[in-house]
């Protein structure tokens, strides 16, 4: 099953999910302009913020709270982007377009993560544009995406933020009734 980013924005818009099959479903990140694919049965979590640059150029961040393998940022129009889902198996495979891919598997690690949650997890954005992993990212960032100040600061806070939704999904599953 294909979804386009036509179809996840709509999702980002109206805040409505959209249910998969019986274990798993994309919903609005809540407080994000993104959306993630949840797999109840194994709790998976696979999300992706869009950062919008332009009329045609787009930042798409990509992580999950499994595999560990850190973040992927794509740099493409967003109409190229979307993702597939393979409902057997309840695997997500993406494809964001002819942009350029830049991985960052060790932007911040996973024990860095932890106490930057405990310490910024209720902060506010110009909070956590002062800690340090903000500065760190802004490194990375400024450094292999060349944009302008404004759009390097959203990416920054849209990773930290899709860390602290992956550390919290990883380690805090709700108990469903």
């Amino acid at each position: 099953m294909i979804f386009k980013y036509d179809c996840l924005e709509k999702v980002v818009a109206t805040n409505k999910t959209i249910k998969v099959n019986d274990s798993s479903s994309i919903k609005k990140i809540e407080g994000m302009n993104g959306v993630e694919y949840v797999t109840d049965k194994e709790n998976r979590h696979d999300y992706y913020a869009f950062i919008k640059i332009s009329d045609s150029d787009a930042v798409i961040i990509n992580t999950d709270n499994h595999t560990g393998m850190g973040y992927f940022l794509f740099r493409s129009a967003l109409s190229e982007f979307y993702f597939e889902v393979n409902t057997d198996a309840d695997l997500v495979d993406f494809y964001d377009g002819p942009g350029e891919e830049i991985d960052f598997p060790d932007a911040m690690e996973h024990d860095d993560i932890k106490a930057l949650y405990d310490k910024f997890k209720d902060a506010t954005d110009e909070d956590i544009e002062h800690c340090e992993a903000f500065q760190k990212l802004d490194t990375y960032v400024s450094k292999y995406l060349s944009l302008d100040s404004e759009a390097e600061n959203k990416i920054n806070i849209a990773m930290i933020r899709l860390a602290f939704l992956a550390y919290k999904d990883a380690n805090f599953q709700e108990i469903k009734l």
